[in-house]
């Protein structure tokens, strides 16, 4: 049975203009722009989004719908991608986490733990939930747009480039991330429809 969902699973996750960069000449400006994301992420425990991702990586292209919804008891993200494969969904609570393709269920200790086993994928998500809210730590370089919005930034192993920033209640969210991790070819696109923020 995990063959089989590992299967399904790849199989079922199957241009924009340059924008102006600004290279910040003080370290504080980015750091500002950080503090201020790390304050909007931390006093929003509770959000959702919905949109599609492309992933890359063994030399394989995956492309899917998700609806990713975080809360306080846990999170939950649902995949759906090429006809006929149905919907995917994730669950993961103090508990542990769960993936449920109609009738068949795999548990694992977390979601990351879950991914890995029948994606194959590495990719933590903390960390994606970080890189969507646009907090990114240890930064190598940065450069923002001319909104003053941040655009592009290089750590020691990742490279992502944000843009289509929309008002999201008295919030402005990036709803195009394209993260690339050149000496292991892997990339995350993520481009939302929607972001969702509960108070």
């Amino acid at each position: 049975m995990r063959r089989f969902l590992g299967g399904c699973l790849l199989l079922f996750l199957g241009g924009c203009a340059s924008p102006v960069l600004h290279v910040p000449e003080k370290p504080s400006q980015y750091a500002q722009w950080q503090q201020d994301r790390v304050h909007a992420w931390r006093n929003h425990p509770e959000w959702a989004v919905h949109g599609r991702v492309l992933l890359q990586f063994s030399g394989r292209s995956h492309r899917a719908g998700f609806f990713w919804e975080k809360k306080l008891s846990g999170q939950s993200l649902s995949l759906n991608g090429a006809p006929g494969m149905g919907i995917f969904q994730i669950a993961e609570s103090a508990e542990g986490a769960s993936l449920t393709h109609g009738r068949e269920q795999i548990k694992a200790p977390t979601i990351n733990a879950l991914l890995r086993r029948q994606l194959g994928w590495e990719m933590d998500m903390d960390s994606l939930q970080k890189w969507i809210w646009g907090v990114v730590e240890s930064p190598r370089h940065v450069a923002f747009d001319q909104a003053g919005q941040l655009a592009w930034i290089e750590t020691e192993e990742w490279v992502l480039e944000y843009s289509d920033y929309r008002r999201v209640g008295k919030l402005i969210m990036p709803f195009r991330i394209d993260a690339r991790n050149e000496s292991r070819k892997h990339r995350v696109l993520i481009k939302l429809n929607r972001w969702v923020l509960h108070d």
